[in-house]
């Protein structure tokens, strides 16, 4: 019977090494897939795993491969399966045999010829229950097959996956071979780099920014980078990242760049090309000069200034000459403002230096205000950048400038009176003419008309005492009444006229003129005219003893306070209070003084002018002036100065001595005021003696036309 058990035994072992053979492979057949697998996922997610890296994979790959064969196949083959081993798998498989299969076995092994040690009977008998019993039993049931037939299929599906891929992407699966095994070859790329957009022919200027503009195609990620390499012996690197412009752009800007440089562009799993940027040096305006040639109305002598802006008449010539940095290709001014703006082209100039090319010139008429702008191409390429702004400061040749000082009102004049007219004339380039334009009216047109006068005298060198050309010139034309044969009751209407020397753009003269106002003289009788001055001269002396009045009080005030304040180290406020009002009307009263001196001159000049009076008048009155002129300009001031500093003297003894050399300017004043209305009595005694003898002479006239009459 154990021979039945033992043949079951030989079956079972020998099944068992045919699922661990089935088992084993399938394991290393997964471990090879899974290797494949996950260095096929790897390689390709990363792309560009460096060739050590996949010598790696592949040699610990092998490792692992080696390791699996020696465990699932190597081990399990040379593991020794021994008759117990089987027949405990066997009836731990089967409980209900209760060992009666490991004990029949291990009895009938070990059943000898001493008898005293064992029973044979019941060996025999124990080995033939355990062999019906085991007859009983499948063995194949015994191991189950289930769990190597699991890992087979399991690794049938990955061998599968992997032919099925390999069938259908072969160049994938190729690629990926050759790389498992340091191939240097490439996975396909995702993205693309389909082109690269900057400056023009890859040069820019030396500090200017750049922007390279990365056009991507295929999977466009939301990043790319821009790795910049330095061209200097350093080999130093410089990395710029950005995200996506737009579906599929990125832009990079580096500013201010210094020096050549390249670059490639890193996108998703692939990169650009390396591109190459060259820095140069720009076109710079190093040196500028104007010359400028002036029209010839304006008499200035061509002058050149080392500046670029430019001031100068409408109509001059201006000469721009410049020198760059780098020999130069092209340059123009750019004349006006956008979009006016308008180009010049220049002329290269000979520096006498063989290929220099860094001089220019160009040429322009200063029209009105504007500005202007030297654009350089460089022969490298570059153009300039931010020309420097010029401005051109056009000066219009404006009109004369003109002023009626005298008489510089409208005047009664007699009809034989000499009115001496004086004027101002001034101009930006030079003065070409003055006249005198006047016509007689009738009293009853005098004001409607608005035609220009009939008569017109030009200034000659005696009016003006310079010749024409200066810029300025100030004229005196003495106007004969009596050259106009205007009567009692006539108007002459006048006006100055002055012309420059203007000129327009093409050189013909179109003078600037310029007219005073219409001035007028009203003729009246000798005797009217006499009366109103008379009345004037009256006048002036009752405002002239207004101002004694005022004068002789304020000395008084300033005796009072010099009593007051003579003991007085410092001032109190009552006694700075009254200085300011004391000094502020003794200023009123020089105010009111200059005023008279002018007024009484006005009147000698009427006098004069008119020719009324005889000369012993004359010096009467021009006594009163210059006593008037002494005192407004001397005496008067004087006291309110020494009012003023006697204010701030913090010594009394200094202060008055101020106030002693205020009261007697004050008094001299007065006295100056006693003598002018003095001599003025004198003048209306004296006049009252002439209108008598007037008179009587009119009255023996008028007696000797009666007596012819009568004959």
């Amino acid at each position: 019977m154990t021979s039945v058990i033992e043949e079951k035994i030989s079956w079972l072992r020998s099944r068992i090494r045919y699922l661990y053979i089935m088992e084993g492979l399938a394991k290393i057949l997964i471990v090879f897939s899974l290797f494949c697998i996950i260095t096929f996922v790897i390689d390709w997610s990363l792309r560009d795993i460096p060739s050590y890296v996949r010598i790696v994979f592949l040699i610990s790959g092998i490792l692992i491969l080696l390791y699996s064969l020696y465990k699932y196949a190597v081990y399990p083959l040379t593991r020794k399966i021994t008759d117990d081993d089987i027949i405990l798998l066997v009836e731990r498989r089967f409980p209900e045999l209760k060992e009666m299969l490991i004990s029949a076995f291990q009895l009938a092994r070990v059943t000898g010829p001493d008898d005293k040690f064992n029973s044979p009977q019941l060996v025999e008998l124990l080995v033939l229950k355990a062999g019906e019993e085991s007859r009983k039993i499948d063995f194949s049931k015994v191991v189950s097959a289930a769990e190597p037939k699991k890992f087979l299929a399991t690794a049938t599906v990955f061998l599968a996956v992997i032919t099925v891929y390999a069938a259908a992407y072969p160049q994938n699966f190729g690629i990926w071979f050759k790389r498992i095994f340091g191939a240097d070859a490439q996975w396909p790329r995702r993205t693309f780099v389909t082109g690269v957009e900057m400056a023009p022919g890859n040069v820019i200027a030396k500090g200017d920014d750049i922007t390279i503009k990365a056009i991507i195609g295929g999977r466009v990620p939301s990043r790319a980078e821009l790795e910049e390499y330095a061209s200097d012996d350093i080999g130093r690197t410089e990395t710029h990242e950005t995200k996506v412009s737009g579906e599929d752009e990125f832009n990079f800007t580096i500013e201010r760049v210094s020096e050549s440089f390249s670059f490639r562009i890193f996108a998703g799993d692939n990169q650009s090309e390396l591109y190459n940027v060259t820095v140069l040096p720009p076109p710079e305006l190093e040196e500028v000069s104007v010359a400028y040639h002036y029209p010839s109305y304006t008499r200035m002598t061509d002058m050149t200034e080392m500046n670029g802006h430019i001031k100068a008449p409408v109509g001059t010539v201006v000469t721009i000459n410049g020198r760059s940095n780098i020999p130069i290709k092209q340059s123009e001014l750019i004349i006006g403002r956008p979009p006016d703006d308008r180009a010049v082209p220049m002329t290269a100039v000979n520096s006498g230096q063989p290929n220099n090319q860094m001089h220019f010139s160009g040429t322009l008429t200063v029209l009105t205000d504007s500005e202007y702008k030297i654009r350089l191409v460089a022969t490298n390429g570059l153009a300039s950048r931010n020309p420097v702004k010029y401005f051109i400061n056009a000066e219009m040749d404006t009109p004369p400038q003109l002023k009626v000082v005298e008489p510089g009102i409208d005047k009664l004049v007699t009809s034989n009176a000499v009115i001496p007219i004086v004027t101002e004339v001034s101009d930006d380039f030079g003065i070409k003419n003055i006249s005198i334009s006047y016509k007689l009216y009738a009293q009853s047109s005098a004001g409607a008309a608005t035609d220009l006068p009939d008569n017109a005298v030009n200034y000659t060198l005696e009016h003006n005492g310079i010749p024409y050309g200066n810029k300025k010139m100030n004229s005196v034309y003495k106007f004969n009444i009596a050259s106009t044969s205007a009567q009692e009751g006539n108007i002459i209407g006048y006006q100055i006229i002055a012309e420059d020397n203007a000129e327009d753009s093409k050189g013909m003269a179109v003078p600037n003129i310029t007219k005073s106002r219409r001035f007028q003289f009203t003729v009246i009788s000798k005797n009217a005219m006499e009366q109103k001055i008379e009345e004037l001269i009256l006048r002036l002396k009752e405002e002239i003893r207004k101002l004694k009045r005022l004068q002789d009080t304020t000395r008084q005030n300033t005796e009072i306070l010099q009593s007051d304040i003579s003991q007085m180290a410092a001032l109190n406020e009552t006694a700075r209070s009254a200085f300011v009002n004391f000094t502020s009307d003794q200023r009123k009263i020089t105010q009111g003084l200059e005023r008279k001196t002018k007024e009484f001159s006005e009147i000698i000049s009427d006098v004069v002018n008119n020719k009324l009076w005889d000369i012993a008048t004359m010096e009467k009155l021009e006594q009163v002036r210059d006593i008037l002129s002494e005192t407004a300009g001397n005496e008067s001031p004087a006291a309110a100065n020494f009012l003023s500093q006697s204010s701030i003297l913090p010594d009394a003894g200094l202060r008055n001595g101020k106030m002693n050399s205020a009261l007697q300017s004050q008094q001299e004043v007065l006295n100056n005021m006693d003598d002018i209305l003095t001599k003025l009595e004198e003048w209306e005694d004296y006049q009252e003696v002439v209108r008598f003898l007037k008179n009587i002479i009119q009255m023996t006239d008028e007696l000797q036309r009666s007596i012819i009459k009568i004959k």
